[in-house]
């Protein structure tokens, strides 16, 4: 066995006994295995795939950091997507350098020219009205930053981050580690929130690093010059306190609608899917800029999934 074939094998191993749940997402969105290319990639196919549907509406899938997957580069939610029964394109974007897009495919800086450059070509090339942004932590971020720059009328994200302090000063790092109460209550939560703020620190250091950068753009900031600014629609569990004081950032805006959801987890698009509510949600933020609504299901699970109080 290949020094690849045996972490990955203890990487499947050790998730199944100690993520069981998150095991069984990974399984089922088909994303159960270790990135064979950390490096990155440069050939376009290892970091956008285009789904051409000949449709008016076009949807951008921003991938995030997914510390909770092991810091894996994935193309997220395909399968949802595919599933959900609307005419739509799709481009789902993968960040092979776990770096926000900050940094490019083949590991230089200058990753936000280029995949502006990248969305606003294929743009041109699906000929589509319509825009529309998605995606779930750094890749809401992400998704807003693109939307903005790159003139999209809707942006959806989940638990989307826009002051990283919020995870990293260290009495934040306190909270998440004492929040005995939540250990409990919701042991994902707890364990997805302590996962997020132990390691956002050092995640923030090698972008800003590799980036070349000596500070992240002001995210609300872009979005508040923008004119007109594109509507967000901005899930985030109700009660994961950094995804809450995250999601007041943009209370202040009219265009943002602030959809919380009842959960202390940072992966709320996971306890969507468990209670059935993540693809019609996503449906529905799509269909408002489509002439003909398209009835939504939501796609069976693989197996058998324990609800989580």
């Amino acid at each position: 066995m290949s020094a690849y074939g045996i972490v990955n094998t203890i990487f499947r191993v050790s998730t199944r006994i100690f993520l069981p749940d998150l095991a069984r997402q990974m399984e089922a969105e088909g994303t159960f295995q270790l990135d064979a290319n950390p490096v990155g990639a440069l050939e376009e196919a290892d970091y956008v795939r285009v789904e051409d549907n000949g449709a008016d509406t076009t949807v951008f899938v921003f991938a995030g950091l997914d510390v909770l997957y092991a810091g894996m580069a994935r193309f997220e939610f395909q399968k949802v997507l595919r599933a959900i029964g609307v005419e739509a394109n799709f481009v789902y974007l993968r960040d092979c350098q776990r770096s926000g897009f900050f940094v490019r495919p083949d590991g230089e800086p200058g990753g936000s020219a280029f995949y502006e450059e990248v969305i606003n070509r294929i743009k041109g090339e699906l000929g589509s009205r319509h825009h529309i942004a998605l995606g779930s932590s750094i890749g809401g971020t992400s998704a807003i930053y693109f939307g903005v720059q790159c003139g999209f009328e809707h942006i959806v994200t989940f638990g989307a981050p826009f002051e990283f302090d919020v995870y990293t000063r260290p009495r934040r790092v306190f909270r998440s580690v004492f929040d005995i109460k939540k250990i409990f209550t919701e042991p994902m939560g707890y364990l997805e929130i302590l996962l997020v703020t132990v390691t956002a620190g050092w995640a923030v250091r090698q972008i800003l690093r590799r980036a070349d950068f000596d500070e992240f753009p002001d995210f609300v900031g872009l979005y508040r010059a923008a004119s007109p600014r594109p509507a967000i629609s901005a899930f985030y569990g109700a009660t994961a306190w950094p995804d809450v004081e995250q999601a007041q950032y943009l209370a202040e805006f009219p265009e943002v609608h602030l959809r919380p959801v009842p959960t202390g987890r940072h992966n709320s698009p996971a306890f969507m899917k468990k209670r059935g509510t993540f693809a019609p949600s996503i449906a529905e933020e799509i269909q408002r800029y489509m002439e003909v609504p398209a009835p939504i299901q939501e796609p069976a699970p693989d197996a058998p999934r324990p609800s989580i109080a």
